[in-house]
């Protein structure tokens, strides 16, 4: 999934913080991140950049929108600016940003993450849900879901606010699915950050490691008993006899030994796989 981290540069709130770590729980879960500044050149930048399916605002709100080092983001324009880009999905995380989605909605079809606090939302409530709710995104892969979550159950006052203007609920259950199943599969090939359970690919690393180390077992144990057959053949050409010394014995010993373990634990581990 593509996402666009909209936050000021500078500011008397944790924002660049909270964006940082935003940004960083969701690219380790293997989704691709730009971070844009919250302004008019930063949102023209991002727009001819590409598309993005999810966009996320941090910063100051009110009355006529969304704050920007060079003005006001009017709820018309951030609209017009998530249809632009294709977003389906949109978190307001500034104060008052529940009174624009009515506006913005019907303008882009996308589903909006916003709060309804009366008087505000405190800056340090405001980046701890921010990361609760990347976290818990990255978890689920439903928005509904992750805002239930970050919100202690709506003990927060933040509220998910679904789409479904343009596109029917059937359509809008497809795209969601089908992202999850995207997010599934990244998450098969990389692993879960999560919980730290590897994936496929650090698994079959691990076990091409393993195989390497079996197979030098093995060269050294072939090596060898190349070498002492290739003693007893001379020998019995010029009719010698072989001393074996204990030391020779006992490595012969100790290296079938290895071999054998090494091949069978090699054989339960691919059986198990």
């Amino acid at each position: 999934m593509r996402i666009c981290l909209i936050a000021p540069m500078t500011s008397d709130l944790a924002i660049p913080g909270e964006i940082q770590e935003v940004a960083n729980t969701f690219s380790e879960a293997g989704h691709m991140v730009r971070i844009t500044p919250a302004s008019r050149q930063g949102l023209r930048d991002a727009m001819y950049a590409g598309t993005f399916e999810m966009v996320w605002f941090a910063g100051h709100g009110g009355d006529e929108g969304f704050g920007l080092a060079d003005g006001v983001w009017r709820p018309v324009d951030c609209g017009r600016w998530l249809a632009a880009v294709g977003a389906w999905s949109f978190v307001a995380n500034a104060c008052f940003s529940a009174e624009h989605v009515q506006t913005i909605q019907q303008i882009a079809d996308v589903d909006i993450v916003a709060t309804i606090a009366p008087a505000g939302v405190e800056d340090d409530t405001a980046a701890d849900t921010a990361l609760y709710l990347a976290r818990a995104l990255v978890e689920t892969n439903s928005l509904a879901q992750a805002t239930q979550r970050a919100s202690a159950g709506g003990q927060l006052q933040y509220r998910y606010f679904p789409s479904g203007r343009m596109n029917s609920s059937a359509q809008r259950a497809a795209e969601e699915q089908e992202h999850q199943d995207v997010a599934a599969l990244v998450k098969v090939f990389r692993g879960d950050p999560i919980t730290g359970q590897p994936g496929l690919v650090a698994t079959l690393n691990t076990l091409a490691s393993k195989l390497d180390t079996l197979a030098t077992a093995f060269d050294a144990y072939r090596a060898s008993t190349e070498a002492r057959l290739d003693a007893l053949e001379k020998a019995q050409r010029t009719g010698g006899q072989v001393q074996m010394s204990p030391r020779v014995a006992s490595l012969l010993m100790f290296l079938s030994v290895m071999m054998i373990v090494l091949m069978f634990w090699v054989i339960v581990r691919l059986g198990g796989a």
